[in-house]
């Protein structure tokens, strides 16, 4: 099953991930149904209408929710349980002279968008929290939000800058996430997953570890690239535009 909450008729510039999933052949081969209906501006409403009161899953099942997450001008609902942050919140404010009042508001916004957006984490989650699965989040990229210099949203790097600039952009969330009855029945697997928590990764080789997660063997997986193997090889992180991340 996938479930696009980014595909909203703009191009490609914005949806590369449904443009790859998506593609002619790869509907044909890999999809039983394929729909796509897009009339939800926020993430909690999405995921409650592409799921709504769904059984988990008794078999395999492979789900992708893409999410528009904390994106660009960030927004949620505007309602008091979601304002959980204000300006006043912003911490380093005289550290930061280019901070007016505007902009302490777009990083107000920003945060409250990212409280939003770890109760939409949750809502799939607790679909899968009394069967045997596993949910993995990542982010495909970062935001600068006036963070340490007077700049938001994603631009090139300053001269001179350029570590603060490779970690907003690419320093993203990623994280597993396992049921009770999951590590219950893969004890292995669940302690290769804690043992890999603070490994080196990038998500270009993140397929790897699907195909580990889902037990499927293929020809075409690579121990070496799978961040849970014990056998996983760290390579330079190349971004793409040609700077390695860790220099």
């Amino acid at each position: 099953m996938y479930y696009d909450n980014q595909h909203i008729g703009q191009g490609n510039s914005d949806n590369s991930l449904f443009s790859q999933i998506c593609h002619p052949e790869i509907i044909r081969i890999c999809y039983d149904e394929f729909y796509n209906k897009n009339d939800n501006l926020f993430d909690l409403e999405f995921v409650e209408t592409v799921t709504p009161g769904k059984a988990a899953p008794e078999g395999r099942e492979l789900t992708f929710y893409h999410l528009r997450g904390s994106h660009l001008w960030a927004e949620y609902p505007r309602e008091p349980k979601w304002e959980r942050f204000s300006p006043n919140d912003v911490p380093n404010q005289k550290e930061r002279p280019w901070l007016n009042a505007d902009k302490l508001q777009r990083i107000a916004d920003y945060d409250n968008s990212v409280y939003y957006n770890d109760s939409v984490v949750a809502k799939i989650i607790d679909r899968y929290r009394y069967c045997e699965a596993v949910v993995v989040y990542f982010s495909d990229h970062g935001e600068e939000i006036y963070d340490y210099r007077d700049n938001a949203l994603r631009t090139g790097p300053e001269k001179g800058r350029e570590r603060e600039w490779k970690e907003a952009m690419f320093h993203v969330p990623f994280f597993i996430w396992m049921s009770d009855f999951y590590i219950q029945r893969n004890p292995l697997q669940a302690q290769a997953i804690r043992e890999a928590a603070d490994r080196p990764g990038m998500l270009s080789r993140i397929a790897h570890t699907f195909l580990r997660l889902g037990e499927i063997e293929t020809p075409v997986y690579d121990h070496t690239a799978d961040i849970l193997s014990p056998h996983y090889t760290p390579r330079p992180r190349i971004t793409i535009n040609g700077y390695n991340y860790d220099e």
